[in-house]
């Protein structure tokens, strides 16, 4: 077996990322949970939660159109919160609503406070990259105490 010399490598030419990634092209979908209260959604202008916020009737916040081929970020954190929240993915307008999986186990279920009530981070994550342009998500939150800011972006 012969061996190249190193004079007859042809080095590559490596693409560099020379501006900063153009931002995402989806809104945000940003709100505030308080137990006993309500929802206050700031963005995008105009979404209201449905539900109680309640396990029986858990608050549905959405829908969130992702931009394709990007992932989605989810931001959850707790204030003196108990709870839980899950990412729910539909393809129908938001007719049907199912938990997004991983390896064929539900992913994206978050419970926090459930001993004492909690404060800090809860999720901090990318949690999708969707590739399919009929998706949307949506989030169920239900609280027992507390407040739990959301933050949903690319």
């Amino acid at each position: 077996m012969t061996v190249p010399s190193a004079s007859q490598y042809t080095p590559a030419t490596l693409a560099l990322q020379q501006t900063p990634y153009v931002a995402a092209t989806s809104s945000p979908l940003i709100a505030t949970c308080v137990a006993g209260t309500g929802v206050t959604i700031t963005s995008p202008a105009g979404q209201e939660a449905t539900g109680a916020g309640t396990s029986e009737t858990p608050w549905i916040l959405g829908p969130f159109e992702p931009q394709l081929s990007r992932p989605i970020h989810l931001v959850l954190n707790a204030i003196g919160a108990s709870g839980t929240a899950q990412v729910l993915r539909s393809t129908d307008g938001g007719t049907t609503m199912l938990p997004i999986t991983s390896g064929g186990a539900i992913a994206g279920d978050y419970a926090f406070g459930l001993g004492a009530p909690q404060t800090g981070i809860v999720v901090n994550e990318p949690i999708r990259t969707e590739t399919d342009a009929a998706a949307t998500f949506y989030l169920a939150v239900t609280l027992t105490a507390g407040t739990l800011t959301v933050r949903k972006a690319q």
